[in-house]
């Protein structure tokens, strides 16, 4: 068994996922074994497979490689594009990695939490972490990933090239003190009369 306490980030350990019944993607600890009380290698893993990256199944050469480690990866059916998630973020800090995208394992385009969740400071947080995430889907298909901020921002990735192809913003409501006759949202909007009162 591996133990985590409640207020830290998961245990690094090896994995593997299938890419559709053709590839399979390695995931391999880059940490010291020795710092983990628990087991973070996975032997049988590492006799067959020596680098994280993407490998046609029964083969051990890599169709290509990354040189860094994430507990959460979704990759498209034919195995060139992956969108790497990013770790559990620590509390105030909003220019945490949120989404990178990869082309044959090379990063084409990178998100923080900030360009994604328009009011971070809001975001739910733990003692020393927040999350940022209520919801999200991906079809390996049509190569799209949609997802939902716990702020209520809504996102739709191309993931082909990481470009956002479709977006909803949660409207920022605004105090009537600060309301001016500048340009102003489409929704939840006091109106201004600017019109001069009839002598």
């Amino acid at each position: 068994w591996t133990f985590a306490y409640a207020d830290e980030p998961p245990i690094p350990h090896d994995y593997t996922q299938d890419v559709g019944e053709k590839y399979i993607f390695v995931m391999l600890s880059t940490d010291d074994p020795s710092v983990w009380a628990a087991d973070i290698q996975d032997e049988n893993i590492r006799s067959q497979y020596s680098k994280s990256g993407l490998y046609i199944k029964g083969e051990n050469m890599p169709l290509w490689t990354v040189d860094w480690y994430a507990f959460r990866v979704n990759i498209s059916l034919d195995g060139k594009y992956l969108v790497r998630w990013g770790d559990w973020p620590i509390i105030r800090y909003y220019d945490a990695m949120a989404l990178e995208f990869y082309d044959n394992g090379q990063m084409i385009k990178s998100y923080v939490v900030k360009d994604l969740v328009t009011a971070p400071s809001l975001l739910p947080e733990t003692v020393s972490h927040y999350e940022w995430e209520e919801t999200s889907s991906f079809d390996a298909v049509q190569n799209i990933l949609w997802l939902k901020t716990l702020n209520k921002e809504e996102y739709t990735f191309d993931i082909t090239t990481g470009e956002i192809i479709k977006r909803f913003l949660q409207p920022t409501e605004v105090p009537k003190t600060e309301v001016s006759n500048t340009n102003l949202p489409p929704t939840g909007v006091v109106k201004l009369s600017l019109s001069r009162p009839q002598i």
